[in-house]
């Protein structure tokens, strides 16, 4: 039995047996076969030579501990990586990067003391791959090891046992003396018809050992994990080696997968609601623009969310973050009879105004086209000659037309004034020139961009609509609706300019110090007659006597005018109450003993004077009286 004092001398022996055999081969074969299998067993002997230097060192060296990894204190001679793990009851020498041809050679002629020779630590695996890691497994208690060294070198098929070579039962692929890959049978190596020497395998097969022992390539089963490139896991799917399924290739490379979306692996799907970016490499919402040629639905434009960073008004085309939204607008028309089309959004910087009228086939405006004869002043209401008052509310507009910078000019469409905003503004709409499409007979009127028939109750000129006299124009749903009986809890709910009053079915529960206030009250027609004063004023006299004071002011504001003061009703009242001819201004207007609320607080209360319009007295009324009518001026 060999001890482990003698490994050295016999690694040492083996390389001088083996540097003869060298020579002659080469002197003898001459061809690089021979020289191919030479090196082969010169390689495996320089490796096995390494790993009994390391056992000896461990075998006479104390305190060790299990866990410990010592590293060789020389360079091993045959320039691998070596490291040793202490175990339990022996010690494990790994040599790293070793040749599938070497592997097999030392695989198949393990010799005493070692024990055990593990690929890449799998107890149960016997063919070598291209490349592993080989451990060597040494045990404290030799004397347990009955084998003895064999005298000869033992063939790829063979293994040593007792001194003697017997055939291996697990060896099965091998290498014949002239290097060239085969199978074993009966402890011969047979070669393996039309099979190259180095077997390589996609990920997704592995090798192993048909009937006549040679080795194959056999594909893994859906599922089973497969080795990608840079040692990256994946999983075998149809022959491939694809991702996880919470991944996809990305320029062949497992990439986690984008949020929004789906994988399979190879590629990912955008969840409902989203789409593939420009990028190709992310979802992002199915609204999503950076261009306008982004939007491929009908009626649809990019509005940006954002201006494009370092981009100014100079820049003809930009790209930025935006939506795509409906193009909805309104047709406004200028004093000269041009139409434009107005954007309804009115959150725009001035590329996405350019995006709105490109979505529908006309340019954004210039200040020519808007405003014909514009003399260069902003900010003066009116400079805008055209379009003033062409829209209801203060509507600003872009022009395509450039300020100093590149900044580009607005109009307000209901004040006419004119201004330039810089590259970051984004409250404005767009202002689109008409080409002729936008025109209605005159029995329609335009509803936003299309000729609409004329609602109930309107009169129309093929343009707009305005509702005849007892009717307010509900613009939300464009249609005509009485006024008459409303419910009403202030004038506004009347529709101020309509001829109707806001008038209180009862107090509002307040006083006549509280300016304005809200109540219960229906709308009703403002009817009354005109007075004129001794001093030729005209005054208007509501056919109502039931009212409130605050239904009162509703009534002189529906008629655009105002509840009177005590000095425009009596210029010369000395503050009397309760005096006949107190107001002789008004005294005799009327025959009839008729009480008109006046807008002057008494002095002692928040109460309201009023006059007696027959005997021309002046008292004062608390807030809960309503027997009184208006007087207006």
């Amino acid at each position: 039995m060999k001890r482990l004092s003698d490994i050295q001398n016999y690694g040492r022996s083996m390389i001088e047996v083996l540097s003869v055999l060298l020579i002659a081969t080469l002197l003898s074969l001459g061809s690089l076969i021979g020289i191919r299998t030479a090196l082969t067993w010169h390689q495996a002997n320089q490796i096995l030579n390494d790993v009994m230097v390391q056992a000896e060192r461990l075998v006479t060296r104390e305190g060790l501990n299990q866990g410990d990894i010592i590293k060789p204190l020389y360079l091993p001679e045959s320039g691998k990586n070596i490291i040793t793990l202490i175990l339990e009851d022996g010690f494990d020498v790994q040599v790293e990067q070793i040749d599938k041809r070497i592997c097999q050679r030392l695989l198949n002629n393990k010799h005493t003391p070692i024990q055990e020779i593990f690929i890449n630590n799998q107890p149960d695996e016997t063919n070598c791959p291209t490349e592993s890691t080989l451990h060597f497994i040494f045990s404290f208690n030799n004397d347990e090891i009955p084998s003895e060294e064999c005298s000869e070198e033992c063939t790829s098929c063979e293994t040593c046992s007792n001194g003697q070579c017997i055939p291996n039962p697990s060896a099965t692929a091998c290498f014949t003396e002239h290097g060239e890959e085969g199978y074993c049978s009966n402890g011969i190596c047979t070669i393996c018809d039309n099979q190259s020497i180095d077997l390589l395998c996609t990920p997704c097969e592995k090798i192993k050992i048909d009937s006549k022992g040679c080795a194959v390539c056999v594909a893994l089963s859906d599922g089973e994990q497969c080795i990608r490139e840079e040692n990256e896991i994946g999983i075998c799917s149809n022959g491939l080696c694809i991702c996880s399924s919470e991944q996809y290739l990305q320029d062949n490379v497992c990439t986690t997968c984008p949020e929004h979306a789906s994988c399979d692996g190879i590629n990912f799907t955008c969840l409902e609601g989203y789409k593939i970016n420009s990028a190709q490499d992310g979802c992002v919402d199915k609204n999503y623009c950076s261009a306008q040629n982004d939007c491929n639905e009908k009626d649809t434009y990019c509005e940006m969310q954002n201006y494009a960073p370092g981009a100014t008004y100079c820049n003809e085309e930009v790209e930025g973050d935006g939506i795509c939204k409906k193009n909805n607008g309104v047709v406004v028309i200028g004093k000269n009879r041009q139409r434009y089309l107005l954007s309804q959004s009115s959150y725009m910087f001035y590329w996405s105004a350019k995006n709105f009228c490109n979505s529908k086939g006309l340019p954004l405006a210039s200040m020519d086209e808007a405003c014909p004869g514009w003399s260069g002043t902003e900010g003066v209401d009116g400079e805008c000659v055209n379009l003033t008052n062409s829209y209801h509310s203060s509507v600003m507009a872009w022009t395509r037309t450039n300020a100093n910078d590149c900044a580009k000019y607005y109009i307000y469409l209901d004040s006419g004034k004119v201004g330039h905003k810089p590259y970051f503004y984004s409250s404005l709409q767009a202002l689109c020139l008409d080409d002729g499409r936008y025109t209605c007979q005159n029995n329609e009127y335009l509803s936003g961009e299309f000729c609409t028939p004329c609602p109930t109750h309107a009169t129309c000129n093929g343009i707009d609509f305005t509702c005849i006299e007892g009717y307010w124009r509900d613009d939300e749903n464009e249609q005509c609706l009485p006024l008459e009986g409303i419910t009403c809890s202030s004038q506004s709910d009347c529709h101020n300019n309509s001829d109707y009053y806001c008038q209180y079915t009862s107090y509002p529960g307040s006083s006549y110090c509280n300016l304005t206030v809200e109540g219960d009250g229906t709308c009703q027609l403002a009817q009354g007659s005109f007075i004129t004063g001794k001093n030729g004023q005209s005054y208007l006299i509501s056919d109502e006597s039931y009212m409130y004071y605050w239904s009162a002011k509703n009534f002189c504001e529906s008629k655009n005018m105002h509840l009177v003061t005590m000095s425009e009703a009596c210029p010369t009242w000395n503050g009397q109450e309760g005096v006949d001819n107190a107001c002789p201004n008004l005294a005799g207007t009327v025959s009839s003993s008729i009480m008109a609320w006046t807008d002057t607080t008494s002095a002692n209360s928040c109460a309201k004077n009023y006059v007696f319009l027959d005997s021309g007295r002046v008292g004062h009324k608390s807030f809960y009286y309503s027997n009184l009518r208006a007087l207006c001026q």
